[in-house]
């Protein structure tokens, strides 16, 4: 009786060990779903970080290159700018040489007395006046020219 008591006991201890080894099998099935669920979270986590570091590298390549055009951009507008202004004074020296003309032009018909016109004056009014025009047609050709090779130029750099 004795003995069937300790068994008894002895089985009642080792179904509570039992138990407790069983629940403790659980925790640890558990934890280790817990552990395994974590790496997946660490790794996605990893791979996210990694697809936004290389989106800012992307973006700060894009960023270099706005700026190298942008900068590219500044220097064609500037050139454009020296160009525009180069032809404005041009365009403004044919014009004096228009009035230039047309004061000479005015002056030569007040001064030359019609009944007597020497040949003389009349070429020396003839050559002032295709001066004049010689320069004016220089002058455009000049800004022409200048507009043209920075077409050119352009071109070349796109």
């Amino acid at each position: 009786e004795k003995f069937k008591k300790e068994i008894g006991q002895c089985d009642k201890v080792f179904a509570e060990m039992q138990q407790k080894i069983q629940k403790s099998a659980e925790r640890e099935q558990k934890v280790m779903k817990d552990v395994e669920k974590l790496k997946r979270e660490i790794e996605h986590r990893e791979k996210v970080l990694a697809e936004m570091q290389q989106k800012i590298q992307e973006s700060a390549e894009r960023e270099q290159e706005v700026m190298k055009d942008n900068e590219k951009l500044k220097r064609e507008i500037e050139h454009r700018d020296k160009v525009f202004t180069e032809m404005q004074q041009k365009v403004q020296q044919s014009r004096n040489i228009e009035e230039e003309d047309f004061t000479v032009d005015e002056n030569e018909k007040t001064s030359i007395d019609p009944e007597s016109e020497s040949s003389n004056q009349s070429d020396e009014f003839k050559n002032t006046k295709q001066y004049g025009a010689r320069e004016k047609s220089k002058i455009i050709k000049d800004a022409e020219d200048e507009s043209r090779s920075f077409s050119e130029e352009s071109d070349s750099n796109a």
